[in-house]
């Protein structure tokens, strides 16, 4: 279709040359060739054979400049790109019809606003209907079928304030039937304690597992999450976190060595262990690449109280801290603030406000954090309750003290960043923090 595409337009460049050029008054290009063919046009150059010039070159020229002006090669450009890519579906063959179809008779409604005689104008349709078929990125004189477009010319226009009237009179029919059928769901807002279930991302042994990569490592996460347990040994000394494994996957999902940091608590290591035993081996070995058979992967393990919404285990940090440029690779990243929204606290972007939950974690390798981290440019304009703050006057804030946090148009970046989930700005704006 693409090549079908280029050579139909090659067909129509070549067909412009060539025969007798001429500039008109209204700027438009008129190509006169000897031949017999219907005219038709392509932008603002019209190609009308000798005959039909001299024959009925007022009619048929009003009829192809009222398709320049209304820039119907632009459409059919449009609808051929189209089909190149969707050539597949029927839909975009459809509009391509109608749409000349549409084309037609808004050019046939131009050319009688003219002054052409609408009785002489149908029989030159008539007489032209047999004519050869065009290219079609070119507009002609015959694409629409011929009883529709007379029908349409004899056909008189709804007056506007009648039609206005119509439509004004469906919108309370649209009122009435949105009551009648609509039905009020009250939902309970999640607070930092309640799980969250994600069906979408729970594991069905009766499903192949998805393709992206990302998403088996979210399932593996979210299946992890479920099943995790926090004995009350674990709570009494509490310990927990963040626990960085590299299991030996083989190719039948099993996994065999896991290489895990030899400091970890063993009550922290007996449940890493339980939990890569008892993981289903589809989910084990959707961790590896598709192409790989088997082989070390990396997995984080988060083990926390899911009863709390701040870990004792965890290091307490102030909730603004400026992190200097590095390089990453070849990439150099800009210097930026980075700044950590307490669990529970209020996070309000331009999609609307919601709880920072733990479940929000779960995806950036920090379940176990008390943390929802956010990057932001230096360029931002960053205040802390009214007052302006930079890099040399970070503000000595306990993040527990954070309650609501408003950060506007706030949008991710995706590819080779500092993360990959981290939200940035990309553009200068202004971040209010506001303390309880």
């Amino acid at each position: 279709m693409l090549v079908r595409f280029l050579w139909q337009l090659g067909v129509i460049m070549r067909s412009l040359r060539g025969g007798l050029h001429y500039r008109d008054r209204e700027g438009f290009t008129i190509i006169i060739k000897g031949g017999d063919f219907a005219c038709y046009s392509f932008f603002r150059s019209i190609v009308i054979s000798a005959d039909d010039y001299e024959q009925h070159g007022r009619t048929l020229l009003a009829h192809e400049k009222a398709h320049a002006r209304l820039w119907h090669s632009l459409d059919l450009i449009a609808v051929g790109l189209m089909k190149a890519v969707q050539w597949f579906n029927p839909a975009v063959w459809l509009i391509g019809r109608d749409l000349q179809v549409i084309h037609e008779y808004q050019a046939d409604e131009a050319t009688i606003r003219q002054g052409i005689d609408a009785k002489r104008y149908q029989q030159l349709l008539v007489s032209k209907a047999v004519g050869l078929r065009l290219q079609t990125l070119a507009s002609g004189f015959h694409h629409s079928p011929l009883k529709q477009r007379i029908t349409m010319m004899k056909k008189e226009k709804t007056p506007r304030a009648l039609a206005l009237l119509k439509a004004c009179a469906l919108l309370p029919v649209v009122a009435l039937s949105l009551m009648a059928t609509a039905q009020t769901v009250y939902v309970e807002a999640p607070t930092a304690d309640t799980p969250v279930r994600d069906d979408s991302l729970a594991f069905d042994p009766r499903k192949p597992m998805p393709k992206d990569a990302n998403k088996r490592y979210q399932m593996a996460q979210y299946w992890l999450e479920q099943h995790m347990q926090y004995t009350d040994e674990m709570r009494r000394r509490g310990i927990g976190g963040n626990i960085m494994t590299q299991p030996y996957v083989k190719a039948d999902g099993s996994h065999g060595d896991v290489k895990m940091d030899e400091h970890i608590d063993p009550l922290l290591r007996a449940e890493v262990m339980r939990l890569l035993q008892a993981m289903p081996k589809p989910l084990m070995k959707g961790l590896l690449p598709l192409t790989t058979r088997e082989g070390y992967t990396w997995l984080t393990v988060a083990i926390y109280d899911p009863t709390l919404s701040h870990q004792p285990f965890n290091k307490r940090e102030r909730l603004i801290k400026f992190i200097e440029s590095s390089r990453k690779g070849k990439v150099r990243l800009p210097e930026r603030f980075s700044i950590s929204i307490p669990l529970g606290a209020v996070y309000s972007d331009k999609d609307g406000g919601h709880v920072i939950t733990r479940h929000d974690l779960l995806f950036l390798n920090g379940a176990a954090d008390d943390y929802f981290r956010i990057g932001l440019s230096t360029d931002a304009r960053l205040m802390l309750n009214g007052v302006p703050f930079d890099k040399n006057s970070l503000p000595d804030l306990p993040a527990d003290t954070l309650k609501v946090i408003i950060l506007c148009d706030v949008s991710h970046f995706e590819g080779d960043t500092v993360s990959e989930t981290m939200p940035v700005f990309k553009e200068r704006r202004t971040v209010n923090l506001i303390t309880k």
